[in-house]
């Protein structure tokens, strides 16, 4: 297996998130997560204006907020 680019942090807040979602919403968005580290700008993400590196995506019903650094990616809020 080759490693990704890009590796995934998780705020402590959307960590805190996390916590309180359902089993099938975790799974969606650890699948999401997986593809952000190959490509952390997919097509159909949307770019926070005015927030270098911010992005924002709907996944499921949730808003996920995150950055995107030299080789790592911080999901901020899962809301």
């Amino acid at each position: 297996m080759v490693d990704a680019p890009y590796t995934i942090k998780i705020a402590p807040r959307a960590a805190k998130e996390w916590l309180n979602l359902s089993a099938k919403c975790q799974r969606k968005l650890i699948k999401f997560f997986l593809s952000l580290e190959v490509n952390p700008r997919p097509e159909g993400v949307q770019k926070i204006e005015g927030m270098t590196g911010l992005y924002s995506q709907e996944v499921d019903h949730l808003r996920v907020v995150y950055k995107v650094l030299e080789q790592q990616i911080i999901v901020l809020i899962i809301k």
